[in-house]
């Protein structure tokens, strides 16, 4: 996650020497897995929620891409809820002031690419 919001108190360690080049580099693998996973987006009060298909999410991929995620966004909160019974995973960012508006400019920068 970058910081093209403006939200000056929230400031992405991975470009600022968070990761090495190999967790940079599994990084951006599980980024791309979990985007390409995301079934429906929910907006929350404080962030966001990503459902992905319970039997095709790798389950461990989202709680690596979430280990390293919070080396450089130390900002966020996650809850990764799983439903039973191979139901869809809940994967929720969600944070204090400012975390809602960057999550959602990185939304709207993905969307125009």
């Amino acid at each position: 996650m970058s910081n093209e919001s403006g939200n000056s108190g929230l400031v992405c360690q991975r470009e600022l020497g968070a990761f090495d080049s190999e967790r940079k580099q599994r990084y951006e693998t599980l980024i791309g897995e979990f985007r390409n996973q995301v079934e429906e987006m929910k907006e929350l009060e404080d962030g966001y929620a990503f459902r992905v298909n319970g039997e095709s999410a790798s389950i461990v991929g989202l709680a690596e891409w979430v280990s390293l995620e919070r080396l450089c966004c130390t900002f966020f909160k996650f809850t990764l809820e799983v439903e039973p019974e191979s139901g869809p995973v809940w994967l929720s960012l969600t944070g204090g002031s400012g975390v809602k508006e960057l999550l959602r400019s990185e939304i709207e920068a993905r969307h125009s690419n």
